[in-house]
This record gives structure tokens, C-alpha cells and sequence, in this order.
């Protein structure tokens, strides 16, 4: 689950977000790890943990990940 929460928390410093919603998307990525037995099958990218975070994790509509182009 650390990789794959460094490898969320990474795309997002990448794509120029602030910490708070890199550690979301690092959160999500390492949640969805867990949930299933592997160290590949759970997460497939970018997109997937995306949907997760939209489906059940963030409650706060301005940090969801639209826009993979922005800066804040």
C-alpha cells in the first residue's frame, strides 16, 4: 500500500496539485490496493483510482481530480 500511495501522491505533485489533494489521491490509491489480494491486480491507473475517489472517498467537491491540467 506505500508504493501505491507514492505513486498517487507523485502523479498528483506531478500534475501540479497542492499537498492536500495529493494525499487524497495517494489515500486512494493505496485503499484501492488493499482491496484486493496482489500487488497488481487491485489498481490498473490513473483513471481508476480517479473514479474511486469520485464514488466514495471525497466529500468535498472542489478537491475531486477534474481537470488534469490544473495547478491548484
Amino acid at each position: 500500500a506505500g508504493d501505491n500511495f507514492m505513486s498517487g501522491f507523485i502523479a498528483g505533485l506531478l500534475r501540479g496539485w497542492d499537498l492536500r489533494k495529493c494525499c487524497l489521491m495517494g489515500g486512494a490509491a493505496a485503499a484501492l490496493c488493499v482491496s484486493q489480494l496482489g500487488p497488481t491486480t487491485a489498481v490498473t491507473g490513473f483513471e481508476q483510482v480517479e473514479r474511486f475517489m469520485e464514488a466514495c472517498c471525497v466529500r468535498d467537491p472542489s478537491l475531486l481530480l477534474k481537470g488534469r491540467g490544473e495547478t491548484r
